[in-house]
């Protein structure tokens, strides 16, 4: 007995699943850089360093993927991590923003990533996506019926309401009555956003309305209504056009951040959300040495005169190879 004692130890610590779900690690994607004339657009990449923040304090490590990186090295990736965040941003989503023409190299990654999590849910591998503001709008771009428009709002620099509208919503059922009365009508939520999906269009769209459940709509500085948080109905595909990282990490007075204390919570409760999905697969690293040579330790957040306090700036690809691929 003694012997057979001193075995479980070595079978709990052997298990795959028990490794992955107490030492998650999420792939935030990259995108081209808008943030510092330091760093021109046509040799980095970057997301804001509150991304990663926002993540470290749910318990997850944070591995960069950059968005040009070859469409193999992404699926490498991929089998590797937990989950994935595509975060906010500046930079186009197309080749041609003024007619809405062409995915961006950009938005095609996400394309790539997306059908890599569908694929892998359809085998049953539990692989979630959480998608914020600009990540919001690669994503419903990469679903809808028609994927060369969006709509156009009056919603930068601003927090606002979120009014919920599923009760089923696995993303929001856990929220405190109390917090989801307060994101009602006190206006946690901060918004920097041209573009996004106008509510009554986006249940006009087959295609949309089969593939996400509409969690939450909230309205521009002009009124107008648009999705806030939608989540996928067969799949754990999550997107936020609000910006839950803003709450915790940006400070600049400049920036019209909520900082109360209920906006706080309110991002945290996000944070954790995230954190217990990415808990639900089993993807690893091979070894330590693999690991350690990915996670964004490698790499230090360079502070700029931005939307963000820091930033993490990665040295660009040859992105063409991701257009051939995908």
């Amino acid at each position: 007995m003694n012997f057979l004692n001193s075995l479980i130890p070595f079978f709990l610590f052997s298990l795959p699943f028990i490794w992955a779900h107490d030492r998650p690690i999420v792939g935030l994607m990259s995108i081209p850089s808008t943030a510092s004339a330091d760093y021109p657009i046509d040799q980095y990449s970057y997301f804001g360093a509150g991304y990663v923040k926002f993540l470290e304090m749910a318990g997850i490590r944070v591995v960069p993927i950059p968005y040009d990186l070859p469409a193999q090295e992404i699926e490498d990736l991929f089998n590797k991590i937990n989950g994935i965040l595509i975060p906010g941003g500046g930079p186009s989503l197309w080749v041609d923003e003024d007619r809405m023409l062409g995915f961006s190299n950009m938005t095609l990654t996400s394309k790539f990533l997306l059908e890599l999590a569908i694929k892998a849910n359809l085998n049953g591998d539990y692989f979630p996506i959480w998608g914020t503001c600009l990540g919001l709008e690669m994503l419903i771009l990469d679903v809808a019926s028609d994927p060369t428009t969006m709509d156009i709002f009056n919603s930068e620099n601003h927090h606002g309401n979120v009014l919920f509208l599923n009760k089923n919503s696995k993303v929001f059922e856990g929220m405190p009555e109390d917090l989801k009365l307060y994101a009602e009508t006190e206006a946690p939520a901060f918004f920097f956003h041209k573009y996004g999906k106008r509510y009554d269009k986006f249940v006009l769209d087959k295609r949309l309305t089969e593939f996400f459940e509409v969690n939450a709509v909230s309205q521009d500085l002009d009124g107008l209504w648009f999705v806030s948080s939608a989540e996928g109905k067969k799949f754990p595909i999550y997107v936020s056009q609000f910006h839950p990282e803003m709450n915790l990490f940006e400070w600049k007075k400049e920036d019209n951040v909520n900082h109360e204390r209920e906006s706080i919570e309110f991002s945290q409760y996000i944070a954790n959300f995230i954190g217990r999905e990415v808990r639900k697969n089993e993807h690893r690293f091979e070894s330590q040495e693999d690991e350690d040579k990915y996670l964004i330790y490698n790499y230090n957040p360079v502070q700029v005169e931005d939307f963000y306090e820091q930033v993490y700036f990665f040295k660009n690809r040859n992105y063409h190879e991701v257009i051939i691929q995908i």
